[in-house]
């Protein structure tokens, strides 16, 4: 079976969301080769952005928090609160560092076990036609057009999915009608999707 993700598949594990027990085991399937791992070459770098940012913001909330312990600790009833809250700050920022080495392990495990789909000028270029044809974001219509330029050339009688946690932009009748073309399903969950792996690995 051949399994596509996107970005949110590194992301659910580097941030242990939800559905990151599901997602690692799909992960586990594609590095034991039961399944063949397809990923667009943007969900290698789009999650590292994606924890950048979540980073700036956590240094300007604590910033903020910073400035305001200044000003309580000048202020003899709070004196006490302050000394509880401020290796809060640090706590905060040291998620990124956490997130961060988890995440440069995913993508290795990932590069391993999986294949990359490359970001050509021909994929591109039809994202950018997806992009306004089906109002998706650039990146998510890059994604959708690496899926497909990887799905024009496999057989279509082999089964194939196409998991990501985006169903606002791919569950979608044009989207999903279309991957149906090269038998491949769309799976808008990692706990449903693993399901569905399991159910024909059986």
């Amino acid at each position: 079976m051949i399994v596509y993700v996107e970005s949110n598949f590194v992301l659910e594990l580097a941030r242990q969301q939800e559905e990151a027990a599901d997602a690692d085991e799909i992960l586990r399937l594609a590095e034991s080769g039961r399944i063949t791992l397809i990923f667009p070459a943007i969900a290698t770098s789009e999650p590292l952005s994606t924890l950048q940012y979540y980073g700036l913001e956590r240094k300007k909330l604590v910033e903020l928090m910073q400035r305001e312990f200044r000003e309580l600790g000048r202020l003899q009833p709070h004196k006490s609160l302050v000394a509880l809250l401020q290796p809060l700050g640090q706590t905060l920022l040291s998620v990124e560092r956490g997130e961060m080495d988890v995440l440069e392990s995913t993508i290795e495990r990932l590069l391993n076990a999986g294949t990359s789909v490359p970001m050509t000028s021909g994929v591109f270029g039809e994202a950018r036609t997806f992009s306004k044809a089906l109002g998706l974001s650039l990146q998510d219509a890059i994604v959708y057009a690496s899926v497909l330029q990887d799905l024009r050339a496999r057989d279509p009688a082999v089964e194939k999915c196409f998991i990501s946690r985006n169903p606002k932009d791919f569950d979608d009748p044009s989207i999903t009608g279309e991957l149906k073309k090269y038998g491949c399903r769309y799976i808008a969950r990692f706990r449903d999707g693993l399901s569905f792996i399991k159910s024909r690995s059986a």
